[in-house]
């Protein structure tokens, strides 16, 4: 891993949890924004740390992948490739808390 690139999400993660506890209806807001895609170019699909989703052709990405994308991507381990920084969003599509990924536990990365 970056040490710069942990070290920034790590900063990022604070900054977005003291949004969330400074104002509870931003927990909807994220939710919306971390569920949202755009369609975006094959440029920005290849690009080294941007997260994208590829579906029936079509490249997407949303405001967890971009933020990951100014961040830097995990270098090692089993999340290697994966965006530092990751929401927990609950069953009402609300986020309730950011955090590392690497912090996450399996159930929550999908294992």
């Amino acid at each position: 891993m970056s040490d710069t690139d942990q070290k920034l999400a790590v900063i990022l993660i604070h900054r977005l949890n003291a949004l969330l506890e400074a104002d509870p209806s931003l927990r909807e807001t994220f939710g919306l924004l971390v569920r949202t895609r755009v369609t975006c170019s094959d440029s920005v699909r290849d690009h080294e740390t941007i997260q994208v989703s590829v579906e029936e052709g079509c490249n997407y990405v949303g405001f967890l992948g971009m933020l990951n994308g100014i961040v830097g991507a995990i270098q090692q381990d089993r999340f290697k490739g994966w965006g530092y920084i990751a929401a927990v969003v609950e069953e009402d599509g609300s986020v309730s808390t950011f955090r590392l990924t690497t912090e996450c536990s399996k159930k929550e990365n999908g294992d």
